[in-house]
């Protein structure tokens, strides 16, 4: 654990430091991400009623930050907790997928709604992972382009839940794909 946490000889207090390391920093990101949309894609009620689209935006800000700072204290807490309880030296890889599966229990703190667009942004992330330490093991052929392919794969899934199903997407989502898709059409009429 020394090396995870050199500053402290204490696991829990250690956890307690990234988890509110984590809060400091991030805070004003999700506070940003929380606001401007209500100001870009509301911006009559915004202006209606600044004090109720500030308190939600500060509400959503806070909630996002307490996930994320959540989920790198539950990291962190689980590695520790395995150190202290093996006598092994050096930790296995499964060690942190564990973690990464215990930690993602955070993710409830988010709203539902919520989850599905942390979700999309996760997935790809995690298949990519996954591919990059299979690929190491030499249990599948490194690919040419695969991390173009995945990235394909993975608009492409979204234009198609946006074309066929778009009541199943967040309105968030179905939004800035409907604003990007509106203004291809304006460039070129004949796309589709």
């Amino acid at each position: 654990c020394g090396v995870l946490h050199p500053r402290t000889s204490s696991c829990l207090a250690a956890c307690a430091i990234a988890g509110a390391g984590t809060f400091r920093k991030t805070f004003p990101l999700y506070m940003s991400m929380s606001l401007v949309p209500y100001c870009v894609f509301n911006l009559r009620r915004a202006l209606k009623n600044p004090t109720a689209t500030s308190r939600r935006a500060l509400l959503g800000a806070i909630r996002s930050t307490c996930f994320l700072s959540a989920f790198v204290s539950t990291f962190q807490g689980v590695v520790c907790l395995q150190r202290n309880l093996s006598s092994q030296k050096k930790d296995h890889g499964l060690l942190y997928m564990l973690a990464g599966l215990v930690a993602s229990t955070s993710l409830l703190i988010e709203k539902k709604s919520r989850r599905s667009e942390l979700a999309l942004y996760v997935m790809p992330r995690a298949l990519d992972s996954l591919f990059l330490t299979l690929t190491q093991a030499k249990w599948v052929p490194s690919i040419h382009m695969g991390e173009v392919m995945l990235f394909c794969a993975c608009a492409g899934g979204l234009m198609h839940y946006y074309s066929r199903e778009p009541i199943t997407m967040a309105p968030f989502l179905r939004s800035i794909i409907g604003q990007v898709v509106q203004s291809l059409l304006l460039i070129s009429p004949t796309l589709l």
